[in-house]
């Protein structure tokens, strides 16, 4: 596999490939370091980064997810990397709003983990 960092207009889901190959594994001094590399990808992208919160995201696969980021695209190539998919949409949810229109219980059950939503257009930032 080519390990050549990806350039500016490479995807999100591209440069979760690079980091995935680039730092296997995803426990400890290896989630740091791809940790790392996600902080500068978003520095060459000039990335502006808020607080940590939540945010949901659609994977291209249909299945719909929490991740903590920064920003909208942090949050993103976190999913990228850990599930090696891209994302339909990432909305900024801190208070988890979206993520109930698709889980009303307010958590997912064991039998959700897989569960898959017809893809949906991309959704505004939750108030």
């Amino acid at each position: 596999m080519n390990t050549e960092r990806p350039g500016l207009e490479a995807s999100f889901l591209d440069i979760a490939s690079w980091i995935r190959a680039t730092v296997p594994g995803g426990i400890g001094e290896d989630r740091r370091a791809r940790q790392a590399l996600i902080d500068e990808v978003l520095d060459e992208r000039r990335v502006w980064r808020r607080e940590y919160t939540w945010h949901t995201a659609q994977l291209d696969d249909g299945r719909v997810l929490l991740a903590l980021g920064a920003s909208t695209e942090e949050a993103e190539i976190k999913l990228a990397v850990l599930h090696d998919v891209g994302c339909q949409w990432v909305v900024r949810d801190p208070e988890h709003t979206v993520f109930f229109e698709y889980f009303p219980e307010g958590h997912r059950h064991p039998d959700d983990v897989d569960r898959v939503f017809p893809l949906a257009p991309p959704r505004q930032t939750a108030r």
